[in-house]
């Protein structure tokens, strides 16, 4: 049992999968966190929607504004026990403001977007950027090492607005679709070269090893979770 085999008193706890079936990336992402934040305390996880699965390693704080979704995912924590975990109800940009979430059909509640990119129906939402939430929750951002984020294309805004973040993370782990990117009025390189200015480097995994990938290896690839590391 992956959790029971990891949980010691220093990694907090796990809130229990849905699917027990673990993808690579995951394990990666596990053994990573366990490898670069024994002394950390506090693990981003900024996501479109509620997925599969969640794991909380030490503080967890986990950024979600789909429609009834934070109260399954409040509903989750809760059932976990998982008091170290903070669910935020609200959206990831470069700047506060009030968007438009535009709504994906009820068979993926994970594939809402700030982009244009789905159907005509949206809601309103109220943005703000994560170096900002950070501060005035006085987190100590020397000890935010490792980001995973999936926000359906608007990777790159979000991103914008945690540039001191990026300062100090040590591994995130991005997903990287051009094609709803282009869709929604955004080009793909921006992204890529926001992250390689914030030296950081591309990896990709091939055949179960992590390898370093160019730009042009990325775009192949593409559409790919991208393992940016220092």
């Amino acid at each position: 049992n992956l959790s029971s085999k990891l949980r010691m008193s220093w990694a907090g706890k796990f809130i229990n999968m849905a699917s027990m079936s673990l993808s690579f990336l995951t394990i990666y992402l596990i053994i990573s966190f366990l490898r670069i934040m024994i002394l950390a305390s506090t693990l981003v996880l900024i996501l479109a929607g509620i997925q599969s699965y969640s794991i909380n390693l030490c503080q967890h704080l986990q950024l979600s504004i789909v429609l009834n979704q934070i109260n399954l995912l409040v509903s989750n924590i809760k059932s976990n026990g998982a008091a170290n975990v903070i669910a935020i109800n609200k959206a990831l940009s470069n700047k506060r403001e009030s968007k438009k979430l535009y709504l994906y059909p009820s068979k993926n509640l994970g594939r809402h977007s700030l982009l244009d990119i789905n159907s005509d129906d949206f809601i309103d939402v109220q943005t703000l950027t994560l170096d900002r939430f950070l501060e005035s929750e006085k987190i100590d951002f020397s000890r935010i090492k490792l980001a995973k984020i999936d926000i359906e294309g608007y990777e790159l805004f979000a991103l914008l607005g945690a540039k001191r973040v990026l300062k100090n993370l040590r591994c995130l782990i991005c997903e990287f679709e051009p094609k709803l990117m282009i869709k929604g009025g955004v080009a793909p390189d921006e992204l890529i070269s926001l992250l390689e200015d914030a030296d950081f480097n591309a990896n990709l995994i091939h055949d179960g090893r992590l390898v370093t990938a160019e730009r042009e290896s990325i775009f192949a690839h593409a559409p790919c979770d991208i393992i940016w590391t220092k």
